[in-house]
């Protein structure tokens, strides 16, 4: 493995042979397959981390902090080092920095947290990342990777009454991956609440998601009743000074400079439609000024 972004060595020499390495977990799930290291079981990793953490010369300072960095949106430059110090320990202990041994893999009997996530890996591999049963998409996560799980918002915890069912269904369903389905089916948690934590792997339930059912906006329109939306039209009401309705013949001096001649009626309104939209003349026709200033 070679040591790049997302690892920071905690040994003297690049060349210890007991070299432990901190590794992201993001760069561990690129790096792991290479073979060359492998994971330290969790309890000696934490242990031994720590203290090598502490025993680590301050003129390491700016490799610390490029490392912490990237383990989320901090501001380190604010931080002093003995509070870069505290956030990489806290990141061991969520299991979002990982220690790693160089050679010793082949000797040494993989950790439980190891082994579920080889576990997980295999049934990812054998359903093509498509965990789904009935309809509904599940993911495998381990214990310890539960909280910091890619996408975690959009699922929901499965009881173990459920999950059983559906990876039951699944090896069913399947059979080439039925073998590790079933182990993954015996390594469930037991039902948990907070402040108590999963032991084993947990079986999460997509989210369903709803989509609100569209507006229903009627029919649609003809191009006539489209062309009719956009014309232009004009309702008039006529009233003498005294507020009555006054009968008579009207013009109207279009948009286009056409004219068209309508009549009130008892109520001394009408109206026009079906010209192009802009501003229209009225004029009064028939109206003398005699018998006008007689009401």
């Amino acid at each position: 493995m070679s040591l790049l972004q997302g690892t920071l060595s905690l040994s003297r020499t690049m060349v210890a042979p007991d070299e432990v390495v901190l590794v992201t977990r993001t760069a561990w799930f690129r790096v792991r397959s290479e073979g060359e290291y492998h994971e330290i079981e969790s309890r000696q990793a934490i242990g031994m981390a720590l203290r090598m953490l502490d025993n680590l010369d301050r003129h390491r300072s700016i490799e610390l902090r490029h490392f912490a960095a990237q383990l989320g949106r901090f501001d380190i430059h604010r931080m002093d080092h003995n509070e870069v110090l505290t956030l990489i320990r806290n990141s061991i202990h969520d299991g979002n920095v990982i220690a790693v041994q160089k050679g010793a893999a082949k000797t040494q009997q993989p950790s439980a947290t190891v082994q579920l996530r080889r576990l997980v890996a295999q049934v990812e591999k054998a359903t093509r990342d498509k965990l789904a049963y009935r309809g509904r998409q599940y993911k495998l996560a381990v214990d310890v990777d539960l909280a910091g799980l890619p996408g975690r918002d959009y699922y929901e915890v499965a009881s173990q009454s459920e999950a059983r069912t559906a990876l039951d269904g699944i090896a069913q369903e399947s059979p080439a991956s039925a073998e590790p389905v079933r182990q993954a089916r015996e390594k469930l948690s037991k039902d948990w609440r907070p402040p108590l934590q999963p032991e084993g792997l947990v079986l999460l339930r997509r989210i369903p998601v709803h989509a609100s059912a569209p507006k229903d906006d009627g029919p649609a329109l003809t191009p006539s009743q489209l062309r009719k939306l956009r014309e232009g039209w004009i309702s008039l009401e006529v009233l003498d000074d005294f507020d009555r309705p006054w009968s008579g013949k009207v013009k109207i001096q279009l948009p286009d400079s056409s004219t068209r001649e309508l009549v009130t009626d008892g109520e001394g309104a009408t109206s026009a439609d079906g010209f192009d939209p802009g501003n229209a003349v009225v004029s009064l026709l028939d109206l003398h000024e005699t018998s006008w200033d007689k009401h």
